[in-house]
């Protein structure tokens, strides 16, 4: 099956020799691969309770435009006024707003209160002049086995109204993969990572560094669980990267996913840029730059062109 979405989808996903690599070059790695991702904010707003960002991760190029993979519950419904911002490791905030392909759903999200149809992913397309680097995809995410390790990099959410970030990368290993996706979010793999809210749309690395999965929902109790209640109690869900390539096809979309092995020049370079990567200052002034920016740019789909990169 996997072998049949690659030639589907044009996927550059060739056999590669790879092997485990250090969790400190993971954790180097993925500082560079991680974006937080939320709804735009008007000046004046305060600390804004509301605020809800998740995380993601650059996946694909195609020229200077990016593909960054979150959940469909972090960009929630369809909102032809809406304006989402993309941060990269360096702070940059990428704008795109939802209108045509620009944000693309794979599951339908209402409300926390309803399942989710389909899968609860989404991918977010922005624009950028700059050399990001792209997360490399696993070719054989379909035979992940329970007690291998994992390793997850996203941005948790604020305490406390504090506009100060850190990123966390959570060490821990697979409890549960699956074979049918649960009927809510389409979740399938399970893991004893420690997450937290805005984690959701992070990357679920294996021990090479490569992406087999997005996280999605993080440990529950009571009634409200996502794959299994027992298990959900000490673990996080997600999804397994193969059902992420599926829906891509289902769309006819073609991307050229990053092959293994990780380039250790990405890990260099995260290791170098670790401590500017691994902390935003203030996430509200970032997502206030929006409505000042977007009075200085033209009507379009994407916004990353000429005159609309400062603010």
């Amino acid at each position: 099956m996997f072998l049949a979405l690659i030639t589907a989808l044009g996927l550059i996903l060739l056999s590669s020799p790879s092997q485990a690599i250090m969790p400190d070059d993971i954790d180097a790695m993925s500082s560079q691969t991680t974006v937080l991702i939320g709804r735009s904010l008007k000046i004046g707003d305060g600390k804004r309770e509301t605020f809800d960002p998740g995380s993601g991760v650059i996946v694909a190029r195609s020229g200077n435009i990016y593909y960054a993979v979150t959940n469909t519950h972090v960009v929630q419904q369809p909102n032809s006024e809406g304006t989402w911002g993309v941060v990269t490791w360096d702070e940059e905030l990428h704008l795109v707003r939802d209108v045509g392909d620009n944000i693309i759903r794979f599951g339908n999200y209402q409300s926390d209160d309803l399942p989710i149809g389909g899968f609860d992913l989404a991918l977010v397309k922005f624009t950028s002049n700059k050399d990001y680097p792209i997360a490399v995809m696993s070719n054989n995410s379909e035979q992940i086995q329970v007690n291998e390790p994992v390793y997850l990099s996203g941005w948790p959410r604020s305490e406390d109204g504090n506009p100060r970030i850190v990123r966390v990368f959570s060490p821990g290993k697979l409890v549960k993969v699956d074979d049918t996706p649960f009927s809510n979010g389409g979740y399938n793999i399970m893991y004893d990572n420690w997450t937290k809210g805005g984690m959701s749309g992070s990357s679920v690395f294996n021990q090479k560094g490569e992406v087999i999965g997005i996280h999605a929902a993080g440990r529950k109790n009571g009634n409200i669980y996502c794959i299994d209640p027992e298990l959900n109690l000490n673990s996080s869900c997600g999804i397994q990267a193969v059902y992420l390539i599926s829906q891509i096809e289902s769309k006819q979309i073609r991307l050229t996913f990053n092959p293994p092995p990780v380039n250790p020049s990405v890990i260099s370079k995260g290791r170098a840029n670790k401590a500017e990567a691994d902390v935003i200052e203030d996430v509200y002034k970032i997502f206030n730059r929006v409505e000042s920016q977007l009075r200085d740019c033209p009507t379009g789909v994407l916004i990353d062109e000429s005159g609309c990169e400062s603010w």
